[in-house]
Formats: C-alpha cells, structure tokens, sequence
C-alpha cells in the first residue's frame, strides 16, 4: 500500500533550518511535494496562483515567523483569504519565545505555533510529530487540539 504523499509549502528563508525540516519528515515518515518560498512577496505571490478550483492546494502551508519583506502573520492573512486554501492547515515554526509573536500568529488565523527546538535530535524528533499529527489523514483539527503540547497559554488555539 502507497503512503499518502502530502503538499507543503515552507516559507523559510534560513537555507539550515529547511534541511532541518526536510530532515524530520523524512525521520517521521512523511512522504510529501515541498514548494519553498523564500520571503513574504514571494509566499504571497504563489499563494495568489491557488484559485478556488485549483485540486492541488498545498495540505500545510509551514512558515517561519521572521522573513525578508515582513512576517508569517501577512502570509497566513492571505491564505485565509483564499478560498481555495480554506482545508489547508496553517502552521508557524520559528525560534522565537515571544509570546506576543505567538499570539499575533495565531490572532491572524495560524493553526499551530511550533517551537523550533535548538538541539537537533529534540528538532528533529519534535517537530515531526508535530508535522505528522497536523498531517494525519484521519485526525480533525478537534483531534489534533486536544493533544496539542505547551497548552498553557491560549484555551482556543495553541502550541505544539
């Protein structure tokens, strides 16, 4: 039997952390298509090519929070704006701690604020389960929600 091959579009203008990325669906299993934009201009610009018919709209759209030309909340804006994204999962992955940032994202409409943990077996193992719970075909949102990790600080919406 085929393992289900997912979308993924990574806004992520650090070259490292994309490797990091790549390495931990690799490590958990996820066979997918990764388009990669490299700053805000260019994420909003082929977000802009999905149209409401379009039958190939990434299953993730995965940004990192502090990009060239502005920031993951301008992204996840535009995708909520988009029909044709409205069954895509929006995720944040960044370094930052900032409380602010992570309200802010998920304010905007992310689903999911993923830390990016400094140490590489911890990034690596953290942030493809992570990837594979916000992927699972036969997991909602609700789902998902409910085992979410660092859930101290948001009743609604919070941080894997």
């Amino acid at each position: 039997m085929r393992k289900h091959s997912y979308r993924i579009l990574l806004v992520e203008d650090n070259p490292g952390d994309v490797l990091l990325v790549e390495e931990s669906l690799r490590a958990a299993g996820i066979q997918c298509e990764m388009t990669l934009c490299e700053t805000v201009p260019a994420a909003l610009k082929k977000l802009s090519e999905y149209a409401a018919d379009d039958s190939k709209p990434p299953d993730l759209l995965l940004l990192d929070y502090n990009l060239p030309g502005g920031d993951a909340r301008q992204i996840i804006r535009a995708a909520v704006d988009n029909p044709a994204l409205s069954r895509t999962r929006k995720a944040v992955i960044t370094s930052s701690l900032s409380p602010r940032d992570r309200e802010d994202a998920l304010r905007s409409g992310a689903e999911y604020f993923i830390y990016k943990p400094a140490d590489l077996d911890l990034f690596l193992n953290e942030v493809g389960n992570a990837l594979l719970k916000l992927l699972s075909p036969q997991r909602s949102l609700a789902d998902c929600d409910a085992d979410r990790l660092g859930t101290e600080t948001s009743p609604t919406k919070q941080s894997v």
